[in-house]
């Protein structure tokens, strides 16, 4: 008898638990939608022209010049684009720490090289993914 009034009252908490959450789950999607609506609406301003467009298109650069800019301050973005050529490569941050940035070099959605630069003796190398292997090891000025 103690043991089924033990079970039974186990299981009557634990169904409790686990049906409240739910209602705090819906409660907060609900709360966000909400937030995410209103912040759409009220982030709409007037250009120069009189178009009304949000403000986000207005004030921000783009993304792939932010990005440009980004990669360009590497120290080892010259001898990089130097060694592969300056198609349109994008780059894909591996690793960055404080003893080396690994990137990996996109073109057209496909990985084709990868950089390694040791930090602490400024030693780059570039991997050519699908065909040479390395194509450059040197320690950079």
């Amino acid at each position: 008898m103690y043991k089924t009034f033990m079970t039974l009252s186990a299981a009557a908490l634990l169904l409790t638990a686990c049906g409240s959450n739910d209602t705090d789950i819906r409660n907060t999607e609900s709360t966000e939608e909400n937030q995410q609506q209103s912040g759409q609406t009220a982030d709409v301003q007037e250009d120069s022209q009189g178009n009304n467009q949000p403000k986000e298109e207005i004030q921000r650069p783009s993304e792939e010049s932010v990005n440009q800019e980004k990669w360009s301050s590497l120290p080892e973005y010259a001898a990089i684009i130097q060694q592969i050529g300056g198609k349109d490569y994008q780059f894909k941050t591996v690793t960055d720490n404080e003893g080396e940035r690994v990137l990996f070099i996109e073109q057209d959605g496909k990985e084709r090289y990868k950089s390694i630069y040791v930090k602490k003796t400024k030693r780059l190398k570039i991997i050519q993914l699908d065909r040479e292997g390395q194509i450059f090891n040197e320690v950079l000025q």
